[in-house]
């Protein structure tokens, strides 16, 4: 399992539970954060677990969109692909539109009846993603489009470092007609610096930035691989799992 610097043991569990027998190793892809963590960088994880007598091996991501930290974590599979008998690589929770609209149906069954449940009606509800300045950044834009075909809520998709930003998304709720947001993450989990900048105090975070707009705001903290309909989702990811072939 690799992940930028977060771990989820819930979809872990979920991938495990499916694959009986099986050893779940865990790798970052951030240096900083796999120290912090004690955990291994991506860059070593392999030889680790080659030297453990590991054979066949599915490296599934835990991130949301097909960015830079999934690039490196093709580049360093693709690196060390002859220690092993057999390499199967899974790709992110956003990739093809079958995923898309898996997502979707995922938000539906698990996010909405959550808001649903602890706020009630009329609610827009705000979904934060990381973001990203890779092109990639637009899927969270398919996302969105996708999700405005929804009857069931309204929905504003807003990332911490892209494209809408927390401006563009003040915009789009007024546009709306939504008084109140349900901020809920669209992220595996939540780190520190995940809910500094979504729910923290800071003048500049989300939560702050929808109160000065004159929203009132409800702010829930549980990331998507706490949510059982986005770890079977990963889960699905991990079992159609690609085995990548050896270049010639």
């Amino acid at each position: 399992m690799v992940s930028y610097g977060t771990a989820s043991e819930a979809v872990e569990g979920a991938i495990a539970e499916r694959h009986e027998g099986s050893r779940v190793f865990r790798a970052f892809t951030s240096r900083i954060e796999a120290k912090k963590a004690k955990v291994e960088h991506i860059s070593t994880v392999f030889s680790k677990m080659a030297e453990e007598g590991v054979t066949h091996l599915t490296v599934q991501t835990l991130d949301g969109i097909n960015g830079p930290e999934y690039e490196i974590v093709v580049d360093e599979v693709r690196r060390n692909l002859d220690l092993f008998a057999e390499v199967r690589l899974g790709t992110p929770l956003l990739t093809s539109e079958r995923d898309y609209r898996s997502a979707c149906s995922a938000v539906a069954k698990d996010i909405v009846p959550d808001v649903l449940e602890h706020v009630g009606e009329g609610t827009a509800i705000v979904l934060v993603g990381r973001g990203t300045d890779h092109y990639a950044n637009a899927s969270y834009c398919q996302l969105q489009e996708m999700l405005n075909l929804s009857d069931d809520a309204m929905f504003a998709v807003t990332t911490v470092e892209g494209f809408p930003s927390f401006a563009d998304t003040c915009k789009k709720l007024r546009r709306m007609g939504a008084t109140s947001a349900s901020v809920v993450p669209f992220i595996v989990d939540i780190s520190e610096e995940d809910s500094e900048e979504i729910v923290g105090d800071e003048e500049v975070s989300l939560r702050m930035t929808l109160k000065s707009e004159g929203f009132k705001v409800v702010c829930f903290t549980k990331g998507l691989g706490a949510r059982p309909t986005f770890q079977r989702l990963y889960a699905d990811h991990a079992d159609a799992a690609a085995v990548l072939k050896r270049e010639r």
